[in-house]
């Protein structure tokens, strides 16, 4: 990810530090790197071992207050998933200003025994001992809905401010389908207020509503910019794009339109990103 005014690009390091993951930034003068030990406020080292993938999506928002404040997913934090907003700083220090959380820890593949909500386990044996007792009764666990996977930051009224920040989480699961779901955060002052999700398909299948995010240029000429989120998995696999449109700071959450793939191809909508702009997904890994 370009970091825009600033000399460099930021990257994500997913392999870092045992997987749990780590960000750097790539400079005219060399790479800056931060140490392991500035990352702990938020990834605990007894947390050390559940392989969070830090930066495996990055991007940046910009604040009147603070300015330039670069973002990363860590989509299997603690199995909900974790977003940071942070600062670099040439000590090779990190000043972390906010951290979103995801809700999902575990849920039923079947869709048996479980409302796919989730409660975070105390322990790791804990944890062990609930997966046990899932696979007795018959049914398949997942873990965690990938929230942080995809971020996407938008400028709704082009004042160079970023208005919303969208978090994807596209294996959240819903009406027994991994269904996916797209948060919506509203910057105020300089802080990102949770203001609640975009609407996807009323169909309830496996569509992963939210694996890719891009914020667009005004479609429909209202001066607004727009957001665009696939579903690559909809309609038995050939895929769907959604489009909302911006409006006076702010998303409106239901879709104006739903575009399916008409060629035949599979997962349409998987990955996109716009062909101007300044948009940061230029590309993302594809771990399990």
């Amino acid at each position: 990810m370009r970091t825009g005014a600033d000399d460099g690009v930021l990257l994500g390091a997913v392999g870092a530090y045992d997987w749990n993951g780590a960000v750097l930034k790539e400079t005219s003068a060399g790479k800056l790197i931060p140490l392991r030990e500035s990352y702990l406020k938020e990834f605990p080292d007894e947390l050390k071992n559940h392989a969070a993938y830090l930066g495996y999506t990055v991007t940046s928002v910009v604040s009147s207050r603070q300015g330039r404040v670069y973002v990363a997913g860590a989509p299997r934090f603690n199995h909900t998933g974790k977003v940071i907003l942070f600062t670099m700083h040439s000590n090779r220090s990190l000043t972390i200003h906010q951290a979103l959380r995801g809700q999902q820890v575990m849920k039923g593949e079947s869709g048996a025994g479980t409302d796919g909500r989730g409660v975070p386990p105390p322990t790791s044996e804990r944890e062990t001992a609930v997966l046990k007792a899932a696979k007795l009764s018959g049914f398949q666990i997942a873990i965690g809905s990938y929230f942080g996977s995809e971020i996407t930051s938008v400028d709704i009224n082009g004042d160079g401010v970023t208005d919303v920040l969208l978090v994807g989480a596209p294996m959240y699961f819903s009406e027994g389908r991994e269904r996916g779901k797209v948060y919506v955060y509203e910057l105020r002052q300089n802080r990102f207020v949770y203001n609640g999700t975009l609407k996807d398909s009323h169909s309830y299948q496996n569509a992963r509503f939210g694996s890719s995010i891009a914020s667009v240029r005004d479609l429909n000429q209202d001066s607004f910019d727009d957001v665009v989120v696939g579903a690559p998995l909809e309609d038995n696999h050939a895929g769907a794009i959604y489009i909302f449109h911006g409006f006076r700071g702010s998303i409106l959450k239901t879709p104006k339109q739903e575009t399916q793939e008409l060629l035949g191809r599979l997962w349409f909508g998987i990955f996109f990103r716009p062909l101007t702009g300044t948009d940061s997904s230029l590309s993302r890994p594809c771990f399990p």
